[in-house]
């Protein structure tokens, strides 16, 4: 993620506990990916692939 040109920055934290609660909403608590770009069809499936990632494993 950090190296794809659109990427910017990112508010994500490790967790303080071991055992996260389940995400109820996307873009919530879990903090924030900021990324900008020219083709508004890559940043489409650049965003939609964030959603199948698992941060905390």
């Amino acid at each position: 993620m950090e190296d794809h040109p659109y990427f910017e920055s990112h508010e994500l934290t490790p967790p303080i506990a071991e055992t996260v609660t389940k995400r109820t909403a996307f873009g919530t608590h879990w903090g924030l990916i900021y990324f900008k770009g020219e083709d508004p069809h890559q940043l489409r499936d650049l965003l939609k692939h964030q959603e199948d990632l698992d941060f905390y494993v």
